[in-house]
């Protein structure tokens, strides 16, 4: 009977000591999930951050390219506007050109104009004296 009591102690202690195994090794568990778990949150914090920053990029994005759009825009009623102006410069130069060309002519036929009529008054003036030389 001593001997059954002293297997039963020792069935008791070693239950004892399994019990207290089991329970560090439940507290080490459990620490093991807690540090999972505050990885996990510091994991999805940064994610949390991370898409934060992707949506402000995203958004800074679409800003830059709408700046982009409206500048090429611009660019291209500028590049309209100088062909315009580039035209209307053509035009007028031909029509500047036309014109002296015009006045040239003119020019030349006043002076021609001019040589004929001194031409007649020096015809005149020789026929006067011709004549006037002939009287006297």
């Amino acid at each position: 009977m001593e001997q059954d009591q002293t297997l039963n102690q020792q069935e008791i202690t070693n239950l004892k000591t399994q019990l207290t195994q089991a329970h560090l090794k439940d507290q080490e568990l459990n620490k093991i999930i807690q540090e999972t778990n505050t990885k996990l949150t510091n994991t999805e914090t940064e994610l949390n951050q991370t898409q934060t920053k992707l949506t402000q990029s995203q958004e800074q994005t679409r800003e830059k390219q709408t700046q982009i759009n409206t500048l090429k825009q611009e660019k291209a009623q500028q590049q309209t506007h100088i062909t315009n102006l580039t035209q209307e410069l053509t035009e007028k130069t031909q029509t500047i050109a036309t014109q002296l060309t015009q006045i040239n002519q003119k020019d030349s036929l006043i002076a021609r104009q001019k040589q004929v009529l001194e031409q007649l008054l020096t015809n005149r003036e020789q026929r006067l004296n011709e004549l006037g030389g002939e009287n006297v």
